[in-house]
């Protein structure tokens, strides 16, 4: 798998966007078909449930085509221009090349223990585009 970005922000309101760059971060509404699954999503943006609001690791990769990871969501995906931006309401976005073109986005969510001084969970998000 190759990493294309890696940094941490800051989850606001359990829930962060991945998009296309240079578009303005997407609201999307949470009908409880959405809370059940975890997502909402259309082909070119979605915004996944986090496990709690506070900084959470985020790793963006590629997988070369047919190698899939074990994950917890997977959908449909289509970068329109030079890459995706990844944020949370209250958080700096965090910028990713990928070429244009259709993935599959997987999604994990990975426990990374809890932090010592509020007793929360360090989560990991990571997001594998796996070409079609």
């Amino acid at each position: 798998m190759n990493v294309i970005a890696q940094g941490e922000i800051l989850i606001s309101y359990h829930q962060f966007t991945v998009y296309q760059q240079g578009m303005k971060r997407p609201h999307f509404d949470w009908p409880e078909s959405a809370l059940e699954k975890g997502f909402a999503a259309d082909l070119s943006a979605a915004a996944f449930a986090a496990e709690t609001s506070s900084k959470a690791l985020i790793e963006v990769r590629v997988s070369p085509s047919g190698k899939e990871p074990e994950c917890t969501i997977v959908i449909p995906f289509h970068v329109k221009g030079t890459g995706v931006e990844v944020s949370s309401v209250m958080s700096e976005k965090m910028t990713c090349e990928l070429s244009s073109g259709d993935y599959m986005l997987c999604m994990n969510a990975i426990s990374l223990g809890k932090h010592e001084s509020t007793d929360e969970q360090k989560m990991k998000y990571e997001l594998t585009f796996i070409p079609k």
